[in-house]
């Protein structure tokens, strides 16, 4: 079992206590979990308005039930903060709550790792294919338009003048050797 001691009287305390029965004094668990709420609102503070009240939206909903979806936003909006920490923690409850999710994985490891890793070149291979995959069916798409575009253009051409492309006028007679 944890136990804490008192920096004023010096008693012994749960690990989860907040204030010293003894002298009334605030533990350090208790300093330092109000340290890093006013280390948090500092940073709401200095983002952008409508970034802030969209991670303090987040959060509220985080509060109700994480959700894969909600760590994944919220980690994505720490690290546009430059607060890799909190980023970090959220992928890797998004990672808990989806472990066969190998997308999030990886980006847990870019985010632990950094951009330069190995883990960020893979993401940008795969996102390179995607994108190269995605050009490779838009020129398809392209080129049979313009496939069926020129078909319709024979046929609307053949109704509208059934005579051409013939080399020589249609009669009923024989022609004679």
């Amino acid at each position: 079992m944890d136990i804490q001691i008192c920096q004023s009287c010096g008693a012994r305390l749960d690990a989860e206590a907040k204030v010293c029965p003894e002298c009334g004094a605030k533990t350090e668990a208790a300093l330092k979990a109000e340290e890093a709420e006013a280390e948090h609102e500092a940073l709401l503070a200095s983002a952008p308005p409508q970034l802030a009240k969209r991670i303090r939206e987040l959060e509220a909903k985080y509060a109700e039930g994480p959700t894969v979806a909600v760590c994944v936003q919220l980690s994505g909006l720490y690290k546009d903060l430059k607060a890799m920490l909190r980023a970090i923690a959220f992928m890797q409850e998004a990672v808990e709550l989806d472990p066969d999710n190998k997308f999030l994985k990886q980006k847990l490891r870019i985010l632990v790792d950094g951009p330069d890793s190995v883990a960020a070149e893979e993401f940008q291979a795969v996102t390179r294919q995607s994108a190269e995959s995605q050009k490779l069916v838009r020129v398809a798409g392209i080129v049979a338009g313009v496939i069926v575009a020129l078909v319709a253009a024979y046929f609307a051409y053949r109704f509208i003048n059934p005579s051409a492309w013939r080399v020589a006028g249609f009669s009923s007679e024989k022609m004679d050797a």
